[in-house]
C-alpha cells in the first residue's frame, strides 16, 4: 500500500468570528478541498486498493514534529492559499530532504497556473503543480503513480521534466460535479471531529462552482473557469443535516455569486437557515460574495433578509462589494458598477460596502471624492481592503502591470509565517499619494463614523463647507500642522503603512485608534479646537457637548 498524506492547513479563527459562547476553544475549517480530492478519487477501485489515506491534516502545532512522525510518506498533497502556503511549502522542503522519493504535489489558488519558472525553480522540492479543478487530475496522478509514474499526459499539470519546466494542456472541467462524493456524507471527517472535541469547526459547502465575470484583481473566473457548474439541491441538503447533526458551529457558503440562481439560492439558504431555526446548528452562516448581476435579476435581497431574520447573532448585516464606485477604475478592472439599493431597502440598523484600495486608475482626488459621497448615507459602514496581487489573477499578469505601473511589495500576511503581495504604487498614483489614500480612510473611519467630527460638521459647518472639503482641510492640518496628539498617533500609522498587514486593520478597525483617543479625551478636543480656530477661524464653546468619547 501506498501512503498519502493530505495537508489543508486551517486559516486562524479568532473567537468573535464563532460568538463569546465558544471563547476559549480553538476554531478551524474542515479540510473540504483535500476531502473532496480523496472522496472522489476512493471511487476507483485500483486506488482504493493501493493507496492508504495516512492522515487528512487541518492542522498542526509543531511542524516539525509532524514530520519526524510521518510513516514513510509515498505521496503528500496540499490545497495552498494564501493562509496556509508557506507552512505547506516549508512542510514540504523538508519531507522532501527527509524522504527524496517522495511525490510532493501542490493545488490550490496559489499555485501559479504559468509555467514560468520562477516559482517552480525557487520550490524546485515540488514535483507537481496542479492547475484549476483538482479532483479528477489528482485521480489520475495516482493511478499513473502506480503504473508508469510518467505525467506528461495527464492535463492540468505544471512539473519538471530534465530539468525544464513543463505545462501540459488544460485540463477539462468536470461536467458533473455531483460525481464528487461529498466528504460529509462519505464519513471522511467524522474521524477529524470525533478526535478534537475541543474545536470549533467550520464546514465549507460548495453550492456551484465557476463565476462568469473577469475581475482583474481576482481569480475566481480565470482559475476556476467561467461556466458555472451546479451541485443537486438534495445533496446539499443532506449536508446541511450533517452539519447541524454534527453540531457544527459555522457554515460558510463559497458561491461567487450568492444569489444568481435567483429561486434556487434563496431555497438552499433557506433550507440552511431552516436548520438553524430548528436546532440551533450551524451557529453562524456566512458566504464569499453576492451576485453582481442587477438587483431585479438575483435574489441576494432576499437571501440577506432571511439571513438577517433567521440566524441569531450572526454578526452579518447587508452588504455589497462595489469594490470602486469611479467609472474608469471600474473599466480597469473589468467590472461594472453595483448597486447598493439592495442595502438600501434591508430591514437592517446598518449596511456595508466593500471597496478595494488602490486599484488601477485611482487618484488620490478621486479616492476623496469616493468615500466622501458615501459618508452621508444613514446606517452605512464602509470597509477598505488593500488590493492583493493573487498569483493567478490579471492583476498580476506583466503586461497588465506594466500597463498601469503597478509597483508592489511582498509583507507580512497576519497568519504566522505567511505573505502576501500589496500594490504600494501606480501609474494614477505616487506612492506618497498611496499612504496618503489610507491615512485619509483612516480620518474617515475615525472621525465621522466614530461621530468625533461628525457631530461638529453637522451642528456648526455644514451650511459653508462641504463634508468632502471639511475632512480634507482636516487630513492637511494633521499633514502639515503640530498637532502633538491627534499627530502622534496619524504619523505612526502612517509610517507604518506597507510593513504588515496588520498595519492597514489599525487604519481601518477603529477600536485601535478610538482606545487611544479615549485615553487623551481632553487633548483631542484640544486639538480639533486648534484645527477650527487655524482653518474656520472660530471658536466653539463646550465643543464635547454631544461628542460621543468625552
Amino acid at each position: 500500500m501506498k501512503n498519502v498524506y493530505l495537508l489543508q492547513l486551517t486559516s486562524p479563527l479568532s473567537d468573535s468570528s464563532v460568538g463569546t459562547e465558544m471563547s476559549g476553544n480553538k476554531s478551524a475549517f474542515l479540510p473540504y478541498s483535500i476531502g473532496l480530492l480523496w472522496s472522489y478519487s476512493l471511487q476507483n477501485k485500483i486506488i482504493s486498493d493501493n493507496f492508504i489515506l495516512k492522515d487528512l491534516a487541518f492542522n498542526i502545532d509543531n511542524l516539525d514534529h509532524y514530520i519526524d512522525n510521518m510513516e514513510q510518506p509515498d505521496i503528500v498533497a496540499t490545497s495552498n492559499y494564501m493562509w496556509n502556503s508557506n507552512k505547506h511549502l516549508y512542510i514540504l522542503k523538508k519531507i522532501k530532504e527527509w524522504y527524496p522519493n517522495c511525490l510532493i504535489i501542490c493545488g490550490g489558488p496559489h499555485v501559479p497556473k504559468s509555467n514560468d519558472s520562477k516559482w517552480y525553480n525557487l520550490h524546485d522540492y515540488v514535483d507537481i503543480g496542479v492547475v484549476g479543478e483538482g479532483e479528477k487530475v489528482f485521480e489520475q496522478i495516482l493511478l499513473e503513480y502506480f503504473n508508469k509514474k510518467d505525467f506528461s499526459e495527464i492535463p492540468g499539470l505544471i512539473f519538471r521534466k530534465n530539468n525544464k519546466i513543463f505545462k501540459t494542456k488544460p485540463a477539462i472541467r468536470i461536467k458533473d460535479i455531483n460525481t464528487i462524493p461529498s466528504p460529509y456524507l462519505s464519513g471522511l471527517f467524522n474521524n477529524i471531529i470525533l478526535k478534537n472535541p475541543s474545536v470549533n469547526f467550520h464546514a465549507t459547502v460548495e453550492m456551484d462552482r465557476g463565476c462568469p465575470f473577469k475581475c482583474t484583481f481576482c481569480d475566481w473566473g480565470s482559475l476556476i473557469a467561467q461556466k458555472m457548474i451546479k451541485f443537486d439541491e438534495p445533496r446539499l441538503f443532506k449536508e446541511f443535516e450533517w452539519i447541524s447533526r454534527n453540531k457544527i458551529n459555522y457554515l460558510w457558503f463559497t458561491n461567487s455569486n450568492l444569489g444568481i440562481f435567483k429561486e434556487r439560492d434563496y431555497n438552499i439558504i433557506d433550507k440552511a437557515v431552516g436548520y438553524h431555526e430548528a436546532t440551533g446548528y450551524p451557529k453562524k452562516i456566512a458566504h464569499s460574495g453576492y451576485a453582481k448581476t442587477p438587483p431585479s435579476r438575483n435574489s441576494s435581497l432576499q437571501i440577506q433578509q432571511r439571513l438577517l431574520d433567521g440566524v441569531k447573532n450572526n454578526n452579518t448585516v447587508p452588504r455589497v462589494a462595489l469594490q470602486s464606485t469611479n467609472p474608469e477604475v471600474l473599466s480597469n478592472i473589468k467590472r461594472k458598477n453595483m448597486s447598493i439599493v439592495n442595502a438600501d431597502k434591508m430591514d437592517s440598523t446598518n449596511k456595508e460596502i466593500e471597496l478595494i484600495y488602490p486599484l488601477p486608475g485611482t487618484t488620490y482626488d478621486g479616492w476623496v471624492d469616493e468615500l466622501s459621497a458615501l459618508m452621508p448615507i444613514k446606517k452605512l459602514k464602509i470597509n477598505v481592503y488593500p488590493c492583493l496581487i493573487l498569483p493567478n489573477a490579471e492583476l498580476n499578469d506583466k503586461s497588465y502591470k506594466e500597463r498601469f505601473k503597478i509597483k508592489t511589495k511582498i509583507i507580512p500576511f497576519n497568519v504566522d509565517m505567511e505573505e502576501c503581495e500589496i500594490i504600494t504604487s501606480l501609474k494614477s498614483m505616487s506612492y506618497e499619494d498611496v499612504v496618503k489614500g489610507w491615512m485619509f480612510a483612516w480620518i474617515v473611519m475615525n472621525f465621522w463614523f466614530e461621530p468625533i467630527l461628525k457631530y461638529i460638521y453637522y451642528e456648526y459647518f455644514k451650511n459653508e463647507v462641504t463634508v468632502k472639503d471639511f475632512f480634507v482641510k482636516f487630513q492637511e492640518f494633521l499633514e502639515y500642522d503640530s498637532m502633538p496628539t491627534i499627530g502622534i498617533l496619524y504619523n505612526q500609522l502612517k509610517n507604518n503603512i506597507h510593513n504588515k498587514y496588520d498595519d492597514y486593520d489599525r487604519v481601518i478597525n477603529h477600536n485601535y485608534s478610538i482606545e487611544y483617543f479615549r485615553q487623551h479625551i481632553k487633548l483631542v478636543l484640544k486639538d480639533i479646537e486648534n484645527f477650527i480656530s487655524v482653518y474656520f477661524n472660530k471658536h466653539i464653546d463646550n465643543l464635547g457637548v454631544g461628542y460621543g468619547m468625552r
